[in-house]
């Protein structure tokens, strides 16, 4: 009687297990190190979506699934920072029952934003809405100018900057009712801007070379829909100019600049990379 109850068990176990298979998946990401320790830093994107499908003998339920990431590091003159981060996710998860007719529904939707270490925006949804965002703001990355000393010859001179950050962002969802899918709108620019200076003088009085970098300026442009149904249609769009520099020779008198000039500027192109095309 035991072994005959222990293989009915099992073996309505194994009509209710479920099965979960993967039904499409793509990723694409970008990651580049700019300049060096004194001036540059390192960027990254990432943008991935998915769909599941879990079956068992009393209902399925579908998922879609949409994620994206981007970060800059700053270095200036040997100090590392977080500069800026984006963090976008979205799920959408509808359950058909083969007992009760009307579907059931489990959405969410996050959009963060941090810049120079502070969260400037955060927001969470779990219907379909404006995940808000922030028009372009800057921020000094460091409180006040941080300097590092550096040895030429028998002497010791003083390099001093500060950089900041700029970021720009703005996102909307939808997540349809009973449908298993997810519509990503989403845009963002950010850039790190840099400047190190080294100067001689007394009482008031200085001349100096400033170098100025703009690197990491980026533009990310979003456009996705995740079915699991349908499948994965959309966009998305990465473009990023390494690094600018400026060099400037300059006077000051009281601590005021009352003359400067560009001695010689350059900067790299922007390069485009399609990270999902669908």
């Amino acid at each position: 009687m035991f072994l005959n109850l222990r293989t009915v068990t099992v073996a309505a176990a194994l009509l209710i297990t479920s099965t979960l298979s993967a039904q499409y998946a793509r990723s694409g990401s970008y990651s580049r190190s700019i300049g060096n320790s004194w001036l540059g830093g390192s960027v990254s994107v990432t943008a991935s979506l998915n769909t599941t499908t879990t079956s068992t003998t009393l209902s399925t339920t579908r998922t879609a699934n949409a994620n994206l990431t981007a970060a800059v590091d700053a270095n200036v003159l040997t100090h590392r920072f977080r500069a800026a981060q984006l963090t976008c996710n979205a799920s959408n998860r509808v359950t058909q029952s083969n007992v009760v007719a009307n579907p059931s529904q489990s959405a969410s939707a996050r959009f963060r934003l941090q810049l120079a270490g502070y969260t400037v925006w955060d927001r969470s949804v779990t219907t379909t809405g404006d995940l808000g965002g922030i028009p372009s703001r800057t921020y000094n990355l460091f409180p006040s100018d941080v300097s590092a000393p550096v040895g030429v010859g028998p002497f010791t001179i003083t390099l001093a900057g500060n950089a900041g950050v700029t970021l720009g962002a703005g996102a909307n969802i939808i997540l349809p009712t009973t449908a298993p899918e997810v519509r990503l709108l989403l845009s963002g620019t950010t850039a790190v801007v840099g400047r190190a200076r080294v100067s001689v003088g007394a009482l008031g009085f200085a001349a100096g070379v400033e170098l100025q970098a703009r690197f990491a300026e980026q533009r990310l442009t979003v456009s996705l829909i995740v079915n699991a149904l349908t499948g994965l249609r959309g966009m998305c769009d990465y473009q990023i100019q390494a690094i600018s520099l400026r060099l400037i020779a300059y006077l000051e008198a009281f601590w005021t600049r009352v003359y400067s000039t560009t001695l010689v500027s350059w900067g790299s192109g922007f390069v485009g990379r399609d990270l999902l095309n669908l």
